[in-house]
């Protein structure tokens, strides 16, 4: 395991389109992963 997410699921945001929302409170990566993008390239495929 690379890392985790800590996410909410059905909140509701005034300024995020309709439907089912989710959050991403948080992105953990563990530490001989950092510094490799990695979590830089989750957030750019969300």
């Amino acid at each position: 395991m690379i890392g985790f997410a800590h996410v909410t699921l059905s909140d509701i945001h005034e300024l995020a389109p309709t439907g089912v929302q989710a959050e991403l409170l948080c992105l953990y990566v563990q530490g001989p992963f950092t510094g490799l993008n990695f979590g830089a390239k989750l957030l750019a495929e969300s």
